[in-house]
C-alpha cells in the first residue's frame, strides 16, 4: 500500500513538474531571444525670462527591448517586435515665482518625444535609422557621457503648466515656441498678429495650416484656377490633408461639397503645381520671436532643450516638491486631466511620473 501511494505522489509530482517547467522553459527561451538595453539620460530646458536664465533638468531611465531568431518571427506576426520603456519624472522649471513649466513623460506634436525614443532618434537620424533597432541603441550606448545634444523641435516632450499650481484641474499647454502666451508679457503685442492664442491652438499647429492654405492658393494660381475654384481647390486640399479629417464631422461631405466647385483638369493642374513648390523656401511665415522682436523681443524664450547619456541617478522627489497633492500623497487623479492636443484632448495619466 505504501509502495502504491509513494508511486502515486511521484506521479502527482511529474505531473505539476512538468508544466512549470515548460512555463519556466518557455519564459527562459524568450528572455534569451530578447535583446535588453538601458541607459540613463539627461534632460535639461534652458529657458530666457526677463530676470534672467532659468534651468531645469531630469534624469530618466529608458530601457528597450527587441526580439531575436524565432521570437521575432513569432512577434512581427503578432505584434511589435521592438519598443522603448523607461521610469522617471517630467522636468520642472520655475520660469516665473510660482509659475511652472513641466516638460512631460510624452511626446509633444511629433509621436518621437518620449523618453527614450527621443535620443535614439536624435542619433539615429544622420544615418537613417530606424529608432527601434539594436543599431541605433548601440549608437546611444556609445555616446560619450554628460555630454549635451541639443533635441531639434520635432522631438520636443509635450510641456504643460498650471494656473493654479494648488489645482491640478487648471493645467494648460505649453507653446514651446511662444511662452509668453503661458507666462505673459508687459511688452505690448497687437493680439491680431498672433493669432493662434485666439484660437487655443500653438504656433506650430497654427503655421502648418497657414503654410499649407499659403502653398495651396499659390498652386492654384500657379494652375490658372480663379475666384470660387481656387477657393474650393485650397479648402478641399487642406480638408483632405489634415491629421484630423473626420468623417463622422461631416468632412467627406465638405469635400464632395467642394469638388463640384473645380474641375478635374484644374485640380490636376492644381496637383502638379503644389507638388512642385518647395514649401520650406516657397513660403516663409513670421515667427513668434519675429513678431515679439517690433514690440521690444519676447519676455520668454525657450533657449534650448538638451539630453544627455548620464551615469547620474534617476530623478525622484521632484514632482512632490512642486505639485502640492503629490506631496500630499492625494494621487492628483492625472487620468481625470487633459490638455488640448490637437483633437481630441491628450491624457496625462503617467505624464509627470512613471515607473515602467
Amino acid at each position: 500500500m505504501r509502495r502504491l501511494l509513494k508511486i502515486v505522489l511521484i506521479l502527482v509530482g511529474i505531473a505539476v513538474a512538468l508544466p512549470l517547467l515548460a512555463v519556466g522553459g518557455f519564459f527562459a527561451w524568450g528572455w534569451l531571444n530578447t535583446y535588453h538595453a538601458k541607459w540613463h539620460q539627461r534632460m535639461e530646458l534652458v529657458i530666457d525670462t526677463p530676470e534672467g536664465e532659468v534651468r531645469g533638468d531630469a534624469v530618466q531611465e529608458a530601457r528597450f527591448t527587441a526580439a531575436r531568431g524565432t521570437l521575432k518571427k513569432i512577434m512581427r506576426v503578432n505584434s511589435g517586435s521592438a519598443g522603448y520603456g523607461f521610469r522617471g519624472e517630467a522636468v520642472v522649471v520655475e520660469v516665473e515665482p510660482g509659475r511652472w513649466l513641466f516638460a512631460l513623460l510624452k511626446s509633444g506634436e511629433g509621436s518621437l518625444g518620449s523618453p527614450g525614443l527621443n535620443l535614439a532618434t536624435l542619433v539615429g537620424k544622420p544615418k537613417r535609422l530606424y529608432p527601434a533597432t539594436e543599431e541605433t541603441v548601440a549608437l546611444v550606448k556609445a555616446l560619450p557621457l554628460d555630454q549635451p545634444l541639443t533635441l531639434p523641435r520635432d522631438l520636443y516632450p509635450l510641456m504643460v503648466t498650471f494656473d493654479d499650481i494648488n489645482d491640478p484641474k487648471t493645467v494648460r499647454r505649453v507653446d514651446p515656441d511662444d511662452l509668453d502666451a503661458s507666462f505673459g508679457c508687459d511688452r505690448s503685442v497687437d493680439p491680431a498678429l498672433m493669432p493662434w492664442r485666439g484660437e487655443g491652438r500653438t504656433y506650430r499647429q497654427w503655421a502648418a495650416e497657414q503654410g499649407f492654405r499659403q502653398a495651396s492658393a499659390k498652386a492654384a494660381a500657379t494652375a490658372g484656377a480663379t475666384g470660387p475654384a481656387a477657393e474650393a481647390l485650397v479648402e478641399y486640399s487642406w480638408i483632405t490633408d489634415r491629421i484630423t479629417y473626420d468623417v463622422q464631422k461631416g468632412d467627406d461631405e465638405k469635400r464632395h461639397t467642394l469638388s463640384a466647385r473645380f474641375t478635374r483638369a484644374e485640380y490636376e493642374a492644381w496637383e502638379k503645381a503644389f507638388n512642385a513648390l518647395n514649401r520650406g523656401r516657397d513660403i516663409a511665415l513670421p515667427t513668434p520671436a519675429d513678431i515679439a522682436e517690433a514690440a521690444g523681443g519676447a519676455c520668454h524664450r525657450l533657449k534650448a532643450v538638451t539630453l544627455a547619456v548620464t551615469e547620474e541617478a534617476v530623478t525622484d522627489g521632484r514632482m512632490a516638491n512642486a505639485i502640492p497633492c503629490v506631496k500630499a500623497g492625494q494621487g492628483c487623479t492625472w487620468h481625470d486631466l487633459k490638455v488640448p492636443y490637437g483633437d481630441p484632448l491628450f491624457n496625462l495619466n503617467g505624464a509627470f511620473v512613471r515607473n515602467y
